[in-house]
């Protein structure tokens, strides 16, 4: 696996540390703080190193508007930090279109690999829809289940050289993100239960 794919994962696991510190309230402020600035760093460099990943990341931005409550904290206040990271994403987007364009990620991209690009992010949609709790073991299985198919999807591209353009960054995305949702949702069920039984 490449430096690359390993920074992609990278950038999901960070991504649910912030959305954990505004959801779940299990990081303190300088974790949370720490990740975000970290993230945006991480996140100038892959655009400028991979197209590909910074026409993930807008589909992403524009995705979660359409998700109820996805920018906003445990409180329901805006999360200036989500649109700020919007913010960042389109002006490299907006730059690129008008000075390299994207037509040598589009010619490469199978119509498969849209079909399962559209899918994919149909099945997060509706995730958050008829699972909207930050913490339950439903959850967690199916966030299991996702994790151990996106390793298994990157390994089958990696023994056989066949590299999807998009899809290969959801699913490193994945990786990142659902893995580390799992540890943080058996982290906020173990502290919940422990402080049920001291109370």
């Amino acid at each position: 696996m490449d430096s690359i794919s390993k920074t992609i994962i990278l950038v999901g696991f960070l991504l649910k540390v912030i959305d954990d510190y505004y959801d779940m309230d299990i990081f303190n402020d300088i974790i949370g703080k720490g990740a975000e600035i970290l993230l945006v760093l991480i996140t100038v460099y892959l655009f400028t190193k991979d197209k590909a990943f910074l026409l993930l990341t807008l589909i992403t931005c524009i995705s979660v508007w359409f998700a109820e409550g996805q920018m906003q904290d445990s409180d329901g206040k805006e999360v200036i930090f989500y649109y700020a990271y919007n913010a960042i994403t389109f002006a490299f987007f907006f730059y690129y279109l008008f000075t390299d364009g994207y037509s040598s990620i589009f010619k490469n991209i199978k119509l498969i690999e849209g079909v399962r690009l559209f899918l994919f992010f149909i099945f997060i949609y509706y995730e958050n829809k008829f699972i909207p709790e930050d913490l339950s073991k439903r959850k967690i299985l199916i966030r299991i289940i996702n994790t151990l198919l996106a390793i298994l999807y990157i390994w089958y591209e990696e023994q056989h050289e066949e590299k999807t353009i998009i899809i290969r960054d959801v699913y490193l995305l994945a990786i990142g993100y659902m893995g580390t949702s799992v540890i943080n949702m058996l982290y906020g069920m173990f502290t919940k239960a422990t402080n049920l039984k001291l109370t």
